[in-house]
């Protein structure tokens, strides 16, 4: 996936008109969504939280003990859930096609958030007749899936950064039945402890980045929420999000320094030096960047990029956080030394080093357990 995009790849296959299944995977996920003459008729998830029963859950068209009765009942009959449903009476039949196109859908806009990715395409296979849905134009899925990831953007920019916690409103606690809440708001609100950070909920929360950002952002707008602050540490000991708004405050001064030498000594071309090593860095980490833009000031948007760390899966989060960033404090540097020589890039990095030296030490072993001391000095180096 990192030679041909998502919608590129679909269009291939409708354009096609090809009759099979493509297979998408990563570390985390594998996805296997069926064709028929360019159509698609099938999509399944091994996520759990893009199930059809969780797909009913969090539309609150069905409770939880009803689910797990339903599941329960599939498992011993060999039957698949929305048999099971219209056998106990808990759904219409009618309805189960619907439900089962919606699931298919969101499993699908789930994947334009992925940037990594292998895929396989296996022509001919197509699932049992009884597991087919009715055909959804490629070209809509991807309009959806595109823009879905447009919002997502711009809610991360609207809402306060992703280390800040809230709390719902004593008003709202109280007179709760009072207010009319879509079924996403009120799976969110439970998350909303006045203990959390914005970015643990996104990635806790089982319906998914966008859908759980989206209710909060709605939240927040109906004034229903309040911040109380960042996380407390506890026993000395920081949380990841609480490390991870350390580390891009750590890199937003190194990129300051460099782009103040740059400006006082190259004047307007310092912002094209900026742009360039930008750039080059982003084409190089899409995950970390994408959709990241240089603010006016010629450095980049750390509160869109400190949500897109969140939202990575956390085993890699650092991994992918440390590397971007390190990669472009080198490219800043070469720039730099490009248009001004080794003198001023020596200069600057003892600047640096002056800065976040204190930094580095005040928050050793936080730092140190993500490895970013050793990363730092490699960039500098």
């Amino acid at each position: 996936m990192e030679t041909v995009s998502l919608p590129d790849l679909f269009q291939l296959l409708s354009i096609g008109r090809k009759t099979g299944t493509l297979t998408i995977s990563n570390d985390y996920s594998h996805k296997e969504i069926a064709f028929k003459d360019g159509k698609v008729v099938h999509s399944s998830s091994s996520k759990e939280e893009e199930s059809l029963g969780n797909l009913l859950l969090k539309r609150g068209t069905i409770s939880e003990a009803d689910l797990g009765k339903a599941l329960r009942v599939g498992r011993e009959k060999g039957q698949r859930l929305g048999s099971v449903l219209v056998e106990l009476g808990l759904a219409p039949e009618g309805e189960i096609a619907g439900w089962l196109r919606r699931q298919a859908e969101e499993s699908i806009y789930n994947l334009f958030g992925w940037e990594k990715g292998e895929f396989s395409f296996e022509e001919g296979r197509l699932p049992p007749a009884g597991d087919l849905i009715p055909p959804l134009e490629v070209m809509s899925l991807i309009m959806e899936g595109t823009k879905r990831m447009d919002e997502l953007s711009e809610l991360q920019r609207k809402l306060p950064p992703p280390h800040t916690i809230l709390k719902v409103k004593d008003f709202f606690q109280t007179e709760v039945e009072k207010f009319t809440l879509t079924p996403l708001q009120i799976q969110v609100l439970p998350l909303i402890d006045g203990r959390r950070p914005i970015g643990e909920i996104i990635d806790e929360a089982e319906i998914g980045g966008y859908l759980t950002t989206k209710a909060i952002y709605d939240l927040l707008s109906a004034d229903l929420l309040e911040k109380i602050g960042g996380r407390p540490s506890k026993e000395g000991v920081l949380g990841e999000p609480a490390i991870l708004h350390l580390v891009i405050d750590l890199y937003q001064r190194i990129f300051l320094i460099i782009q103040n030498q740059m400006v006082r000594k190259l004047g307007p071309q310092a912002k094209r030096l900026a742009y360039n090593a930008f750039t080059k860095t982003k084409k190089r980490h899409p995950r970390l960047f994408r959709g990241v833009k240089l603010r006016d000031d010629s450095l980049p948007d750390f509160t869109l990029l400190e949500a897109k760390a969140l939202s990575l899966p956390p085993p890699i989060r650092f991994h992918l956080l440390l590397g971007g960033m390190s990669d472009l404090t080198r490219e800043n540097l070469a720039q730099l030394q490009d248009a001004l020589g080794k003198n001023i890039r020596r200069e600057t990095i003892r600047r640096v080093e002056a800065e976040v030296g204190p930094l580095l030490e005040e928050r050793s072993s936080s730092f140190r357990r993500i490895g970013m001391d050793e990363e730092i000095k490699r960039a500098l180096e």
